[in-house]
């Protein structure tokens, strides 16, 4: 039951850019809007570059086994429509993110990083600072294909 000698608090915290903090103390409504966080000036490279997918089946051992593989690659790419259907060495914007996946239609590749991407069992991302590689092998061990990111 709510009576007059009755103080009612509510709180509600930013809960994303743009929102407003909210704090309800009796009869007093006070409104916080926080400070935006400025947008960066994208480099003339990324603004040349928007990020982009594309897919490559890279260079494996042998033509047969080649499809095994197949890598999707999302990132601020360079020139993506230059690129054939087994690029291997992929030109990005420096500084920016790159996520690859790698499907094998064997079962679950291994794929290993060398350099400062981190990799799962499918997978790789990392920030592109300097010449970033990974490789991956086909479950069955037919198809390797090594992967490289050439910062720009």
């Amino acid at each position: 039951t709510l009576t007059e000698t009755t103080t009612n608090v509510a709180t509600y915290d930013v809960i994303g850019p743009g929102y407003c903090i909210i704090e309800n103390y009796g009869d007093q409504v006070t409104v916080t809007v926080p400070t935006p966080t400025p947008t960066p000036t994208p480099t003339p490279c990324v603004a040349a570059w928007p990020k982009v997918i594309i897919y490559t089946q890279a260079k494996g051992q042998s033509p047969t086994n080649n499809a095994k593989l197949t890598h999707r690659i999302r990132g601020h790419i360079i020139d993506p429509d230059s690129l054939g259907d087994t690029a291997h060495r992929i030109e990005v914007c420096a500084g920016t993110e790159v996520r690859a996946g790698v499907t094998d239609t064997t079962g679950t590749p291994v794929v290993t990083p060398s350099g400062s991407l981190a990799c799962s069992s499918a997978a790789c991302l990392g920030v592109v600072n300097t010449t970033e590689k990974y490789q991956s092998i086909s479950q069955d061990g037919r198809d390797k294909d090594a992967i490289t990111f050439i910062p720009r």
